[in-house]
């Protein structure tokens, strides 16, 4: 056989045996709250806006848009969703999350009913 060949297949074997990288999938409700408690999620807005949000155990949140001031909120999860309301509001808006549990951060992105996508990172306790 000659050599390329025997490289190649060589290589198409290791690729076979090796473990594939997990796919991002739909989270349920246990996991997105496993993921999000007590962290911190950092991340850039579609149009290049940097973002990180802080998800205490009180159900408390914070979070900041490029400079402008740190909101501060209510956050859980209702239905395999993460769910956040925003003072003057007292009105619930509820996201699906997708998320790559395997990644190191772990990335998560939320699914807005718009069509946008926003990606982040967890960073582990409040590194708002």
């Amino acid at each position: 056989m000659p050599l390329w060949r025997s490289g190649v297949l060589s290589a198409l074997f290791l690729l076979l045996i090796l473990p594939s990288h997990a796919e991002t999938a739909f989270l349920d409700g246990p996991t997105i709250d496993r993921a999000l408690r007590g962290n911190t999620v950092k991340g850039t807005r579609p149009n290049g806006t940097p973002w990180s949000q802080y998800f205490a155990e009180s159900g408390r949140t914070q979070y900041r848009e490029g400079g402008a001031a740190v909101q501060t909120g209510r956050w859980e999860v209702r239905d395999n969703q993460y769910c956040s309301k925003w003072p003057p509001s007292n009105v619930w808006s509820c996201y699906q999350i997708k998320g790559d549990l395997a990644n190191q951060p772990v990335t998560l992105t939320w699914l807005f009913a718009d069509g946008d996508e926003w990606d982040g990172q967890v960073m582990s306790g409040n590194q708002f």
